[in-house]
């Protein structure tokens, strides 16, 4: 299922970039939150790369939380026999500096407009959740 190995590889890229200690200040200015709505709450999963998964099992109940110190990651995939697998189950510190959102020091990709929340994962995957 192309869902499946797009989740994968927005999951390993996330979790290489995250993993990443060098940053700076030019680079921080690409992932400006666009001075959108604060992260805070629960952001259900509801599209993968323009597909919307909002219906789908298993999607339904993947999500990122955060009090704005924190942020947590539980994401499911969908696998073929209909059964669901964990791929993602982590909770990191989160700061925002001057309107960028960091995971450690790296900077993340996230644009929250109204109740849509969009974490651009990398150059061809996007993940779209939206506020509970």
């Amino acid at each position: 299922m192309k869902i499946k190995l797009n989740l994968w590889i927005l999951i390993f890229t996330f979790l290489l970039t995250a993993c990443s200690e060098t940053t700076s200040e030019e680079e921080g200015e690409l992932f400006d939150n666009g001075g959108g709505d604060p992260i805070e709450g629960q952001w259900f999963l509801i599209t993968i790369n323009d597909t919307d998964v909002s219906n789908l099992d298993c999607y339904q109940e993947s999500y990122i939380r955060s009090d704005g110190q924190t942020i947590e990651f539980y994401l499911l995939d969908l696998l073929q026999d209909g059964s669901c697998e964990l791929v993602v189950d982590s909770s990191e510190n989160l700061s925002i500096q001057e309107g960028f959102y960091y995971i450690g020091d790296e900077a993340i990709e996230i644009y929250i407009e109204g109740r849509k929340l969009t974490w651009r994962v990398n150059f061809d995957s996007t993940l779209i959740f939206e506020k509970s």
